[in-house]
């Protein structure tokens, strides 16, 4: 079962969580560099939540998605970490898309008996033995549905409950204020600028042109939100965002507009082909 939010009379910790928790922000107000917020996630942010891996969020300047960045504490294959951190089709962007649907309050993931997208996202993290995670951000100002910055705390040591949820709700203004102070005066790490370099031409994300594909094809966005596991109102957040950026007044402009640039090329990606194969009901 995944508890999503925080109720307000559930805020009351026990001393012993409260002093840990004012440690941390108390240290993490001292972070300047990268090596001091990996201290600081190995130290004092492990006695008050501990993790395996963390990935930190922060949403690019152009609008264009969100970058995303790591730290672990024990090995991690460069495959699962792709898989994790990638800015437009890994598991915490996936999971960001559904923190936002679900209002942006604290959200658990963990394995369930249900077949919505958090669940089905909790699976893959335990295939790929990361276990339980908790996700919370900080909303945009401009723009309700997205985020100036996203933090996942993955590899716990037992399912969240609203212990992790109040906690980790507490503490991302400070874990944000940390890394952006590092990220400021060192910039990512090498690795984490490949990944998220971001897409020539139009600024459109992966996701972005797979829905402007299913949009070509009369698709609805209950029904794209359908075939790609995401609500629809995560889609019409996706056809806006598309539509600013292409300068386009509606969807039927925006795929003449992304056909012309010749970003949807003629045929599906290989998934889309092979859901569009499925037999309907």
């Amino acid at each position: 079962m995944r508890g999503d939010g925080v109720e307000q009379d559930e805020w009351t910790l026990g001393t012993a969580d409260s002093s840990a928790l004012l440690t941390s922000i108390v240290s993490a107000a001292q972070v300047r560099r990268r090596y001091q917020f990996f201290v600081w996630t190995q130290a004092q942010l492990q006695e008050v939540l501990p993790h395996g891996v963390l990935v930190c969020g922060v949403a690019r300047a152009n609008g264009c998605g969100m970058f995303f960045d790591h730290f672990y504490s024990r090995p991690v294959q460069p495959t699962t970490l792709t898989r994790l951190c990638h800015p437009r089709q890994g598991i915490v962007a996936e999971l960001a898309e559904n923190w936002r649907a679900r209002g942006c309050e604290p959200m658990s993931v963990t394995r369930g008996d249900g077949f919505d997208p958090v669940s089905r996202l909790a699976s893959e993290l335990h295939g790929l033995a990361l276990g339980d995670a908790v996700v919370h951000g900080i909303p945009s100002e401009n723009d309700a549905t997205g985020a100036h910055a996203l933090v996942a705390v993955v590899s716990l040591p037992g399912a969240p409950t609203s212990r992790e949820l109040r906690v980790v709700q507490a503490l991302v203004p400070s874990i944000f204020g940390a890394y952006c102070r590092a990220l400021m005066r060192e910039g990512p790490s090498q690795n984490e600028v490949a990944r998220n370099r971001p897409e020539p031409g139009s600024g459109l994300s992966d996701r972005e042109i797979q829905i402007l594909r299913w949009v070509r094809d009369g698709k609805s966005n209950q029904e794209i939100g359908a075939i790609l596991s995401i609500s629809p109102l995560t889609v019409k957040n996706h056809m806006q965002r598309i539509l600013r950026k292409l300068q386009a007044s509606n969807r039927t402009q925006a795929v003449s507009k992304a056909m012309a640039m010749k970003l949807l090329g003629s045929s599906a990606l290989p998934f889309e082909r092979a859901e569009r194969q499925q037999p309907t009901a």
